[in-house]
């Protein structure tokens, strides 16, 4: 697991486990029919790109799948587990971290020259968390190329989500079964894809932090 920080901003980088990853895959594939379909999105952009919507709070839409909810549930399970290894989010205090699933999960298709536009998750919001992982890559996917990589810009203020002084900007190659956690306020898009196809499954959270001390253990 890699952590990247700057201030109040940070990201983290870590493998899905692929029996997981595996139910992902197979419940997109065999749904996509089901759920609600949009070509361009907030920032998905592209001749070559769809977005599957599972929960869309804005258009009153929720996948109602018994695998989906499983999913959903281990998965969240498997986020809350890394944010409590990570030990960043408690340096101040001791804290019981909780996750809601009350805002959005999505997937995304893109092909040739398809990309994310800068932007954020959930304007407004200082309490969330977004998370993605890669279920596809394109197979000329390249450590050391541009192309196809994500890039998040992490010199954004809560507050103030475009202040920028020195602009710190964390680069990630994306891989099968990456999975990336961050505030959604932390800008970011992806550079146009050169070849293939890349799909991520995408879920933001809620995040709240409890003080130990303000726990009732009764």
């Amino acid at each position: 697991m890699k952590i990247y920080e700057n201030g109040n901003n940070w990201l983290i980088e870590d493998q899905l486990d692929d029996i997981l990853l595996t139910r992902m895959n197979d419940l997109l594939d065999n749904s996509l029919d089901k759920l609600l379909k949009d070509k361009e999105g907030y920032s998905t952009t592209g001749e070559n790109i769809e977005q599957y919507w599972l929960i869309n709070r804005g258009s009153n839409f929720s996948f109602r799948d018994e695998e989906f909810k499983n999913i959903e549930n281990e998965y969240r399970r498997q986020i809350l587990g890394r944010l409590n290894r990570s030990e960043f989010l408690n340096k101040r205090r001791q804290s019981k971290i909780t996750l809601k699933n009350d805002k959005n999960c999505w997937s995304v298709i893109g092909g040739e020259h398809s990309f994310h536009q800068p932007h954020i998750h959930n304007i407004g919001s200082f309490d969330g968390i977004s998370t993605l992982v890669y279920l596809k890559v394109p197979e000329t996917n390249d450590e050391d190329r541009a192309e196809n990589k994500l890039f998040a810009i992490l010199d954004c203020n809560p507050t103030n989500k475009y202040y920028q002084i020195q602009t710190k900007i964390v680069t990630i190659n994306p891989t099968v079964g990456k999975v990336l956690i961050f505030p959604d306020w932390i800008v970011h898009g992806t550079h146009p894809q050169s070849k293939g196809i890349r799909q991520t499954f995408n879920i933001d959270y809620t995040l709240t932090l409890k003080s130990e001390s303000s726990l009732n253990y009764s």
